[in-house]
């Protein structure tokens, strides 16, 4: 499958790759529950159930510091596409139209789209260290995973929206959240860095 996605060079590729994978996505998603939920019981059930916590902190902080550099990247090469379409275009032509103009644009929103399976490991994180699992956090994850794949394969410009939102967000509120997760990984006190940032 790697070898599959690695060939792929343009939109219609992409468009059949997802079409033909629909499959995977569908079963990631209806075994994403069971599986962490499981792992979730398994964890309470150790006589500490806090025995990852310490273990899992530099890669926690890792983790959400490339979360935070992929959205970076993805915002800055797609933000302004989507702005000069807006601007040549109007609204209704950049919802509407079902193909990319920009190559590299197509490449980010591409790899958005497979980052959804990859984000599925934030759930881990949470359930081995034992932190509180709540609904909204799994219930997106499994939703967004198939929403993206979806879309992507049949509505093009709609796909770009959502990756537009989902890069415009990270920069002024996903950066903020993943970077707090990352200094409370490491034990820092994220509101004194977060006060030291905002002056």
């Amino acid at each position: 499958m790697l070898e599959d996605i690695l060939a792929i060079r343009t939109e219609t590729e992409g468009k059949a790759f997802f079409y033909q994978n629909m499959n995977i996505v569908i079963v990631l998603s209806m075994l994403y529950c069971p599986i962490i939920f499981t792992v979730q019981k398994i964890i309470k059930f150790l006589h500490n159930p806090n025995i990852l916590d310490k273990p899992l902190k530099l890669p926690l902080f890792l983790w959400n510091m490339c979360l935070c550099i992929f959205s970076i990247i993805g915002s800055i090469k797609t933000v302004p596409y989507l702005m000069s379409l807006l601007n040549e275009h109007g609204f209704e032509y950049s919802v509407l139209s079902k193909s990319f103009t920009a190559d590299d644009v197509y490449f980010y929103i591409f790899i958005f789209v497979l980052s959804k399976c990859i984000e599925l490991i934030d759930t881990l994180f949470i359930v081995l260290r034992n932190k509180p699992l709540i609904f909204l956090h799994w219930y997106h994850h499994a939703t967004v995973l198939i929403y993206c794949w979806f879309s992507y394969k049949d509505f093009r410009q709609i796909q770009l929206k959502v990756s537009f939102l989902h890069f415009q967000y990270v920069p002024l509120v996903s950066y903020v959240h993943e970077e707090w997760w990352a200094c409370d990984a490491l034990g820092r006190h994220p509101n004194q860095i977060f006060l030291a940032e905002s002056q």
